[in-house]
């Protein structure tokens, strides 16, 4: 099964319209060196990773429910290095009980997030992990303070397939040329690494930092990829296409110069961004682990209406990082200029919308440019576009905005909500433009082949799906499709606005199992009227199917 998944992500990813990368390389590549820090920090998050469904149990010396062996071993190993638990308390009087009792046998407290009913206690021996136990009231629950990271940016320059946005990412999504009231009055946090507001692509940016990392003040050089992030939301158009330059942007450090954090303090982050007025909040970083440290953060941010939009992983596979895929979090996930899936992208549950993530041409630290790829990087996109609507449209509540990514969001090959692209890809000319009549766009959204028909005999089905893009109804619309010996003449009728409709058709054997691949054309035309956009009427793919060995 997770081969077969896998060749459906390989199929998104490179049934698209052939491109080379961009050749106009005037930037450096942002890329992530093997560092110790991240090295310990995955093997505890690999570690920490709770298994419910075969993890043995504990029966705590309290009574209280029993705990996943895993958790008991790593705070009662003396060898082990992370010794950092997040309590949760169902009521105040129970917390302060707790904390009193604890502070008595000199166990470290941290009472931050204390309103949320968590408190953090830092662990020095085995001897203190039993104490802690003993401890723990019966409407009490511990967990690790998970890791959190950056994800590891992708190797996007000259792999084949896929195409680099560079300084066209902006352009790509139709957002407006003048952008320059974008943001005003609008707050963005982003919980990164921190940014470097000196940054001449920055300039002009109404900028707070704050520190929540422990120890020393980093330099400049740690500030790379938030820099990266803030420059995508807010930075100069005309160097690096910020969309809302306007926003005034928080920068809360939670991570270190090495990219890693943990669930606490990005969770201390988000309960003071929504303090500190922010609307929107940008986490590009993600754990493994289910915390319920951020899940509470994050509660509290949608209580109090701020939009939080996070990155869905790079590690390529089934299973989307926390805090992308909590209730309430816009989960992003990255395409490239193709509009393909980034094969380097998480998917499943949390997937709500896609966005350029492909050598997009951003800021980095000590002024330098750079190409940078990634959920990290399509995030700032969806959380840019969000501050720019905003400002825009003062009277209408922020979920209604969110809405209208959604509902404006292009099809990709797969028909409908799906778990590699959610909702869609974003397209802010067609938010924009929503009210605007008199406009004719369908556009070839790409040719779908379900895993399961992969290894049966004979012919392999797919679907090739178009969708109305434009504000009018398509009363029809014909689609000349060539591939291995087959022409076909398909016609699609009564089209609503944003609606997609698929036919199926077969591959035969011989080119479905030809390892060389199969070449598909396909031209679309609007038969009663002109098309707006004829950039999305022609699809060219070659189309490789896995094989037997």
């Amino acid at each position: 099964m997770i081969a077969l998944v896998a060749s459906l992500v390989w199929i998104t990813y490179s049934a698209r319209t052939s491109s080379s990368p961009d050749p106009d390389r005037e930037v450096a590549r942002a890329g992530n060196e093997p560092r110790e820090a991240r090295n310990r920090a995955k093997k505890e998050k690999s570690i920490l990773k709770r298994d419910e469904s075969n993890a043995s149990q504990h029966e705590s010396p309290s009574g209280r429910e029993p705990l996943p062996q895993e958790l008991l071993d790593a705070l009662l190993d003396n060898s082990f290095r992370f010794r950092d638990i997040v309590v949760r308390f169902s009521s105040d009087e129970s917390l302060r009980d707790f904390a009193a009792k604890a502070g008595e046998r000199g166990l470290s407290i941290e009472k931050d997030l204390a309103r949320l009913g968590l408190l953090r206690v830092r662990l020095d021996s085995g001897r203190q992990a039993r104490e802690l136990f003993e401890l723990l009231p019966e409407d009490s629950e511990p967990e690790p303070n998970f890791p959190v990271l950056v994800p590891e940016l992708p190797e996007t320059e000259n792999v084949r397939g896929i195409a680099s946005f560079g300084r066209g990412a902006t352009a790509w999504l139709d957002a407006p040329e003048d952008r320059s009231s974008w943001g005003a009055g609008v707050v963005v946090a982003v919980l990164d690494t921190g940014v470097d507001f000196s940054h001449p692509s920055l300039a002009g940016i109404q900028g707070t930092s704050i520190d929540l990392v422990e120890g020393e003040a980093p330099d400049d050089s740690y500030f790379g990829h938030g820099t990266a992030v803030a420059s995508i939301i807010a930075g100069d158009p005309d160097a690096v296409g910020g969309l809302a330059p306007k926003a005034e942007i928080l920068s809360f450090r939670v991570l270190d110069g090495e990219g890693v954090g943990n669930a606490y303090v990005v969770a201390n982050g988000i309960v003071q961004a929504v303090d500190r007025g922010a609307d929107v909040i940008n986490l590009s970083l993600g754990s493994s682990g289910h915390s319920f440290a951020m899940e509470k953060a994050i509660g509290y941010a949608v209580e109090n209406n701020v939009l939080v939009v996070a990155s869905v992983g790079n590690d390529g596979q089934k299973g989307v990082t926390f805090p992308a895929r909590f209730d309430g979090v816009i989960g992003v996930t990255a395409v490239d200029k193709k509009g393909s899936q980034a094969i380097f992208a998480n998917y499943g549950d949390g997937v709500d919308i896609a966005a350029p993530g492909a050598g997009v041409h951003a800021a980095w630290a000590e002024d330098q440019l750079v190409s940078f790829s990634g959920t990290s990087a399509s995030t700032p996109f969806v959380t840019g576009a969000l501050a720019g609507l905003i400002s825009q449209n003062r009277a209408m509540p922020k979920a209604q905005l969110v809405e209208l990514l959604y509902q404006h969001a292009n099809d990709d090959p797969m028909p409908g909500v799906d778990p590699y692209v959610g909702k869609g890809i974003l397209d802010l000319g067609r938010v924009l433009g929503r009210e605007e009549k008199g406009i004719y766009d369908m556009a070839i959204t790409g040719y779908y082949f379900d895993p399961k028909y992969f290894d049966r005999p004979g012919s392999t089905p797919f679907l090739v799906s178009v969708q109305n893009q434009g504000t009018e109804w398509v009363d029809r619309a014909t689609l000349e499709i060539n591939f291995g010996e087959v022409s076909k003449t398909l016609h699609f009728s009564n089209l609503g606005v944003g609606e997609v409709k698929s036919i199926e058709l077969q591959l035969e054997e011989k080119h479905a199992k030809d390892p060389d691949g199969t070449r598909i054309r396909s031209s679309l035309v609007i038969d009663s009227h002109p098309d707006g956009d004829m950039n999305n009427n022609l699809r060219i793919t070659r189309i490789t199917l896995p094989v037997d060995d």
